[in-house]
């Protein structure tokens, strides 16, 4: 059962980033915020809000390669933030991307280096997004890289 409460996302998404800069440096990666909504509050449960970060954020230095970008960008929308976390990675094929939020996808393009965990990340980052009346679609391109975009309805729009 979540726990939502009144938070900003940008304070969420500041920390998620700190948590994860130091696997960034350690592989050489920019890991940078581009753009930022100060303001913007949204009721919700705090570590369901941060897991989807931490996992998206930290598929995206798994995926990127040593002295990758990581660009994540934050704009406000009619009733929702919407936050892209973009990167310059391996990328994922049209085949995989079909089933990227089914349990236990494996992302069969990763070289068996790069992949590491259950496969269920993704799946529940789907849920909670969903938890939240939000959205979640990827893009990607082979050897381009992968950007995920996902929405969250702002504080006043779910009340």
């Amino acid at each position: 059962v979540l726990s939502k409460n009144s938070i900003i996302l940008s304070d969420i998404l500041r920390n998620s980033v700190d948590l994860c800069t130091p696997i960034a440096i350690d592989k050489g990666i920019d890991l940078q915020i581009d753009k930022l909504v100060e303001d913007s509050e949204v009721m919700a449960d705090k570590d369901s809000i941060t897991q989807i970060f931490v996992n998206l954020l930290d598929n995206a230095i798994k995926y990127t390669p040593n002295g990758g970008n990581i660009k994540i960008e934050m704009e406000e929308r009619d009733d929702v933030y919407r936050i892209k976390i973009n990167d310059n990675g391996i990328g994922i094929s049209e085949m995989a991307l079909r089933h990227i939020f089914e349990p236990y996808h494996s992302g069969d393009d990763a070289k068996p280096e790069q992949r590491g965990g259950l496969g269920i990340g993704l799946y529940i980052v789907k849920q909670l997004v969903e938890e939240h009346h939000g959205a979640i679609s990827v893009e990607s391109k082979l050897n381009e890289g992968t950007t995920f975009t996902f929405d969250l309805p702002k504080r006043e729009a779910v009340q």
